[in-house]
């Protein structure tokens, strides 16, 4: 699984992961893969900098998500744990060198049924319209996602890229995003 993003003007990340979601916790569909994450960011000056993430992502049957992710940029490298619980409104990140924990409660809909769990929510505008491609990716039938073009909006900056999806285990398996 990977992500490749560069960044306009330096802007600093504000989110690591995928750009195609599922709507809800997905249960039944346990799954474990490596991946890596790349941003790349050029600044005013030209001058680029990259920092990348590699690590593993693990779902069990409940739908609980653990992430281990090692962050590298500026030279320096950080090991952090990012689990969520859908299902008990729960996320915990562990900063595994500063020793540290941090818990947020409260997060996605309220309990009960997810709105729309079969659907794909994107970060930005992406579908899977005019694209009825299917590629096999790791052994998994992936479709193809594709930035859409709003009308009216053809002169603005937008991405260019490709997004792959399994409805299988319902997760992104591979993003390649300009």
């Amino acid at each position: 699984m990977g992500s490749e993003r560069p960044s306009p003007n330096n802007a600093p990340a504000v989110q690591y992961g995928p750009i195609a979601s599922c709507m809800g916790g997905v249960k039944g569909a346990p799954f474990e893969a490596r991946y890596e994450e790349r941003e790349i960011n050029k600044g005013l000056d030209g001058v680029s900098s990259a920092e990348s993430i590699s690590g593993c992502i693990y779902r069990d049957s409940a739908g609980r998500e653990r992430r281990e992710c090692l962050v590298r940029g500026g030279g320096e490298a950080h090991e952090l744990i990012l689990i969520s619980d859908f299902e008990g409104r729960t996320a915990l990140t562990l900063d595994v060198a500063a020793k540290a924990a941090i818990k947020f409660t409260g997060m996605g809909p309220p309990p009960g049924a997810w709105p729309l769990q079969s659907s794909w929510s994107f970060r930005g505008s992406w579908s899977f319209e005019d694209t009825a491609e299917i590629r096999s990716i790791e052994g998994l039938d992936c479709r193809r996602a594709q930035p859409l073009v709003l009308p009216g909006r053809e002169a603005e900056p937008r991405a260019v890229g490709e997004i792959w999806v399994s409805d299988e285990i319902k997760y992104a398996v591979l993003e390649r995003v300009t």
